[in-house]
């Protein structure tokens, strides 16, 4: 990949630069672009956020081969932040060193360590593939505008409960994927993937630290818990408070005995949601493919997975339906791609590390409806065995 320009805005590319890059990265055998539309709007779930999303379409001239790719995606980040460096590393060094990535084709990444700022150019997938867009809204804009709502009237979960289970086989062959590439890699111990990373939302999850876990728990259990009671007042069980308590306090030294030696950790996405996930138009022909790669970090991959049966917010008895089938199916691939040492009984364990992950999680994001989900299956997985 070639180091561009730090460009703020699509319309300081030029037809030059551009063919230039795509000639360098060998995406233009031959032709020359001769111009770039930006199309009007911007492409992001959440308008108010940062990073900028734009869709560029491209001309070339005449004769200029089909295969050169015709819209791009120009992703800004213009405020300071070290997930645009993250997002822009995993582009750049990464992606690159999969096979056969479940991400979208990136042409070029520039990053400004100095500034915390990133600009990436994508590919444009929306030809091929789509996000799922909640029932009951027409694009993606509205269904952002009633999303908060639908989460705290409790509606949320028909969003994505039409959904088939070879859907979600085909989802979480995509995490599979990257799973397996980078299981107990040298990568995932370096200095970097140690370090925290994010807010109390990321750093409940990674692999990191034992100082830095002790310190969220302690900020989890002194703020956010007595934050969430304060809000909801009388609405959770005073038994749930109580496990919660029990959670937090345990949480620290389960989750540092499990990931201490870094056995059986992986590279996780840490933000999984069908936002973040393009479904194919032809699944028997193009894979679903995973974007926004700002929160990558090193952890147990099952938290992928729980995180995805979660932000659909399942019926109990369909998120259990779907639990039984598709655990031991990602534990079958597991084997099947050659990584041993890892039981379906360590696998079982991991999903109920990452449920008493998700209580955690949720307290800090403050929605009651996910809180009563996530007690649910706590209580169905007896996680309360595992505390102390």
């Amino acid at each position: 990949m070639s180091s561009p320009d730090f460009f703020t805005d699509p319309t300081q590319i030029t037809s030059q630069w551009l063919t230039e890059c795509l000639q360098e990265n060998g995406h233009l055998d031959q032709g020359e672009v001769v111009s770039i539309h930006v199309k009007k709007g911007q492409l992001a779930t959440n308008p108010e956020a940062s990073p900028r999303i734009k869709r560029l379409e491209i001309n070339y001239l005449p004769g200029t081969f089909q295969s050169a790719p015709r819209n791009l995606i120009f992703k800004f980040f213009g405020k300071a932040s070290s997930s645009a460096v993250r997002e822009g590393v995993f582009y750049k060094e990464i992606a690159p060193a999969m096979s056969d990535p479940p991400v979208p084709p990136c042409y070029t990444v520039a990053i400004d360590n100095e500034s915390q700022r990133a600009c990436i150019i994508n590919k444009d997938l929306s030809t091929t593939h789509s996000l799922t867009i909640p029932s009951g809204y027409a694009t993606i804009r509205s269904a952002w505008e009633g999303w908060a709502a639908d989460i705290e009237n409790k509606n949320a979960f028909f969003t994505f409960s039409r959904l088939k289970k070879t859907q979600f086989k085909a989802i979480i062959e995509a995490y599979l994927k990257v799973h397996i590439c980078w299981w107990e890699h040298s990568l995932i111990n370096q200095k970097e993937f140690l370090e925290p990373r994010g807010n109390i939302l990321d750093i409940v999850r990674q692999a990191t630290l034992p100082e830095v876990i002790h310190k969220h728990c302690r900020h989890v259990a002194e703020k956010d818990l007595p934050q969430f009671v304060d809000q909801f007042s009388n609405q959770p069980p005073g038994e749930w408070i109580k496990l919660c308590e029990k959670a937090i306090g345990s949480w620290a030294e389960l989750y540092i005995q499990r990931t201490s030696k870094g056995k059986s950790l992986t590279l996780i996405h840490n933000d999984v949601h069908l936002w973040n996930i393009l479904l194919p138009h032809k699944p028997q022909h193009d894979q679903p493919i995973i974007i926004d790669w700002e929160g990558y970090s090193r952890g147990i991959g099952l938290w992928d997975l729980s995180q995805l049966l979660f932000s659909c917010m399942l019926p109990s008895d369909t998120r259990q339906e779907f639990e039984t089938a598709l655990l031991p199916w990602y534990h079958d691939g597991l084997i099947e791609y050659g990584i041993d040492g890892y039981s379906m009984d360590d696998c079982h364990y991991d999903y109920r590390l990452s449920l008493i992950a998700h209580i955690i999680h949720i307290l800090d994001w403050k929605s009651f409806p996910r809180f009563e989900s996530a007690m649910d299956a706590f209580k169905n997985w007896d996680c309360e065995e595992l505390l102390h």
